[in-house]
């Protein structure tokens, strides 16, 4: 509804109000519901952490919570200096685990006109278990924080056309090929809680048709079978985890 209508002459009322009220309210609603969530202690990705993850994985992740990341500091297996794919300066780096958040996160901020990575402020940085320290850019409240997550829409899109320009496609870009990178160095690929929908064009596109030979453990629920067959279709090694639900895959994995 928005981009039917152009930026230049009169805009209806409606249209006003989908892009300076409900937009960012939506957008304000996402970020407050993951704060929520991220209280409870989250057991089982604690144990994902400590015993599944190990040095050299990498996490793509269409999520945008950060529930995983602070268990995976307190093992010593992901730093912020380099652990998003993006330098933080004043970080540790050398993350022995990666996390792609290849739709964006809810910790990130983009000022208006930035064109560089992400903004992260320090509740959120001592979130992650980094407690007292900042990051170097962040100077304060910022206006505009839609467009570091690539909202559940069908069409998604990976940048932002402003005055200055096109922005923040590099930064989208850059993520990606990191996972496509990851994925041709993989040995092993689990697919887990995403059901890979034909509308995530870029989604599909990485797992389907990238150039890599690992098998694929499939964790999907109760789209498992669709999303296997979907894999074989493309020529991928795929199968059925031997649970369709991550606790239980997990506790299967551990012995417990």
């Amino acid at each position: 509804m928005i981009a039917s209508h152009s930026v230049m002459g009169q805009r209806p009322s409606e249209v006003v109000l989908l892009c300076n009220c409900h937009m960012p309210a939506l957008i304000a609603a996402i970020r407050l519901w993951f704060e929520e969530i991220r209280t409870r202690w989250a057991s089982d990705y604690a144990r994902f952490a400590q015993h599944i993850v190990a040095s050299g994985d990498c996490v793509l992740t269409f999520n945008y919570d950060v529930s995983l990341e602070p268990h995976l500091v307190s093992q010593g297996k992901w730093c912020l200096g380099d652990g998003y794919g993006f330098e933080m300066d004043g970080f540790e780096n050398q993350s022995p685990v990666k996390m792609l958040k290849l739709h964006g996160s809810v910790n990130w901020r983009f000022p208006v006109g930035w064109n560089g990575r992400p903004w992260i402020d320090s509740t959120e940085i001592a979130f992650l278990g980094y407690s007292g320290r900042a990051d170097p850019l962040f100077s304060g409240p910022i206006a505009d924080t839609m467009r570091t997550m690539i909202l559940p829409a069908r069409c998604k899109q990976f940048f932002v056309d402003s005055s200055l320009g096109r922005l923040h496609d590099r930064f989208w870009d850059g993520l990606w090929l990191q996972a496509a990178e990851a994925l041709r160095n993989s040995e092993e690929v689990m697919i887990c809680g995403y059901s890979v929908p034909v509308f995530d064009e870029r989604a599909c596109d990485l797992l389907l048709h990238e150039n890599y030979s690992a098998s694929i453990d499939v964790c999907c629920g109760g789209d498992t079978e669709r999303v296997v067959a979907q894999l074989r279709r493309a020529g991928r090694k795929a199968h059925a985890a031997n649970d369709t639900h991550f606790d239980g895959w997990l506790n299967k994995r551990l012995g417990a």
